[in-house]
């Protein structure tokens, strides 16, 4: 069972110290999950298929690191809803070599979140999908 904290909040996301803080107290509250899915992080949503660059990815290992140290799952999200063609093999393969980037730094959980999903099917998946 998953206990825990999702930040997947819009605003100003949390600095890493903030982020550590809260490892902190999820280990204290007994739980054992955080999920980073901050809305500012482009990479999540509105540019989910752009590789982290070196320092954003290091300061997801970094982050990881810190988690695994509490004994706390960290898991990454990512939400390709709001422009994904279903339809479309290449979409699958961006998604995977975003996984298999996380999991080169050591994220073995990844979110894949599918909220907020416009009400209508992109134009490309119409002829795919009833």
């Amino acid at each position: 069972m998953f206990t825990g904290v999702i930040e997947g909040f819009y605003g100003r996301a949390w600095t890493h110290e903030q982020r550590v803080e809260m490892l902190d107290w999820i280990a204290a509250a007994g739980m054992n999950t955080f999920i980073y899915g901050p809305k500012d992080d482009v990479h999540i949503r509105a540019r989910w298929r752009q590789p982290y660059d070196a320092d954003a990815l290091g300061s997801l290992a970094g982050l990881g690191t810190e988690a695994r140290a509490r004994n706390i799952r960290f898991m990454v999200a990512i939400a390709p809803c709001l422009d994904i063609t279903y339809s479309d093999p290449a979409e699958l393969g961006a998604l995977i070599a975003r996984v298999d980037q996380l999991r080169a730094i050591g994220v073995d959980d990844v979110a894949l979140l599918f909220d907020d999903i416009p009400h209508v099917r992109p134009g490309r998946d119409r002829p795919h999908f009833a």
